[in-house]
């Protein structure tokens, strides 16, 4: 995510193919803190098409941050984790 002021929210959106002969459905998105929160659509990713995950880091804490979410899809085992890094820096 790269420098962030403080207090400032960060947004990335994650995107992602289906490369599976089937439709992909997220099923949940869980967060590792507070910290952050997810969104995304509620419908099947088509075999190739292009899915979106879009999360937001709220930078409340001054320094360097590297924070998680897991995705469950659809008759998958297991999670998926994907990672924000960065750095929040203080504003006088």
């Amino acid at each position: 995510m790269g420098d962030l002021l403080h207090h400032q929210e960060g947004i990335h959106v994650f995107k992602f193919r289906n490369q599976t002969e089937e439709a992909l459905l997220i099923d949940n998105i869980r967060v590792g803190c507070g910290c952050t929160a997810a969104d995304w659509a509620d419908k099947p990713v088509a075999p190739g098409e292009v899915g979106e995950i879009k999360v937001n880091y709220d930078a409340a804490r001054v320094g360097y941050f590297r924070k998680y979410v897991k995705v469950y899809f659809h008759g998958h085992r297991g999670a998926h984790k994907l990672w924000l890094e960065g750095f929040v820096e203080a504003t006088e």
